[in-house]
């Protein structure tokens, strides 16, 4: 069953309070995850600006459709099993459970998706163009994987996922929704656990994550195709700037730790990186900031050797690059 009709008086609001104007690329994506077709869109946008006191054409004929579907499935379902009507309608009704379940699962992500997108504070150059579309395989396969999260957490992490690639598509890859797809609830959380403590948007320093509370949350990331190189000893080297700073950006805090070195000088941590994946979902998906991994990697420096710290906002210029504005001195 492949209906277009949201099944709940709660889809109203979302669809009728949303400024779909703001990201045009929203409609299109939404329509496939809950209808299966892109060619909904249109009527999706009508709903909005009509409030929801006119429906398209399509969605009104959405249950005589459903009927036929069932009828000839029916029809066929019995050629097959002459005479057994009680096992036809055993198969029909998990068919349509089955179907019921994973639409409920598809519209309450899409559901999310639009709630979290339209409580973001949106500028004009942040907004997506009309002619940025997200691809339609990529869309083909989120849905296959989104119908099958029953739980809020998952739907939840899905329609942030949802989010980030209406806001920028391309930004997650098939790979990605594959590694997705067969996470559960405690890989979301060693996520968010361990997230926080990302620099430069590719590792994590060890000594930082050494605490015993994180090494099931490494494991498990590492598991999960998310981290590489728990057991391992990979290191990563930064140069001191011509003042012998160490410059560290996280998410959205940044460090500047002062050396008694000369400048040109690299400090090297031995670190667990981000795979692919996981880069994809650090950088996609928003995830809550811990000021208690800021403090973590100030006490982790100072053991280094720095003496001296500023902390400021992190402006990323580009996908590696980034500069730290608003800085000021902080004691430890």
């Amino acid at each position: 069953m492949s209906g277009i009709e949201p099944s709940g008086s709660t889809w109203l609001a979302t669809i009728k309070d949303f400024d779909w104007l703001k990201f045009p690329g929203v409609a299109r994506a939404i329509a496939i995850l809950v209808t299966g077709s892109a060619e909904a869109a249109a009527a999706w946008v009508d709903i909005a600006k009509a409030k929801g006191e006119e429906r398209a054409a399509r969605i009104r004929d959405y249950a005589g459709a459903r009927s036929q579907v069932i009828e000839a499935l029916g029809a066929e379902s019995a050629k097959a099993v002459v005479g057994d009507h009680a096992l036809v309608q055993m198969a029909l009704d998990r068919l349509v459970r089955d179907e019921l379940r994973k639409q409920e699962n598809r519209e309450e992500v899409a559901k999310l998706a639009i709630e979290q997108i339209a409580s973001e504070n949106v500028h004009d150059s942040d907004r997506v163009a009309d002619e940025v579309k997200i691809d339609d395989d990529w869309m083909n396969v989120f849905t296959d994987y989104a119908e099958r999260a029953s739980s809020a957490c998952m739907r939840n992490t899905w329609a942030r996922i949802l989010k980030g690639e209406i806001r920028k598509p391309g930004s997650i890859s098939l790979q990605t929704l594959q590694v997705l797809s067969v996470a559960d609830q405690s890989v979301v959380n060693s996520c968010a656990a361990l997230f926080p403590y990302v620099v430069y948007r590719k590792y994590i320093a060890k000594k930082v994550v050494s605490a015993d509370g994180f090494a099931k949350h490494l494991m498990l990331l590492q598991e999960a195709g998310i981290i590489a190189g728990v057991g391992g000893t990979c290191s990563n080297a930064m140069p001191l700037n011509e003042n012998v700073c160490l410059v560290v950006g996280l998410k959205e805090k940044g460090i500047i730790a002062k050396y008694p070195l000369a400048p040109g000088m690299e400090k090297s941590f031995e670190s667990v990186n981000l795979t692919r994946a996981g880069v994809e979902l650090y950088m996609t998906v928003d995830w809550e900031d811990d000021v208690a991994a800021l403090g973590e990697y100030l006490k982790f420096y100072q053991k280094d050797g720095a003496y001296k710290f500023y902390v400021g906002d992190v402006e990323w210029t580009s996908e590696t690059k980034f500069k730290i504005v608003n800085a000021s001195e902080v004691s430890l």
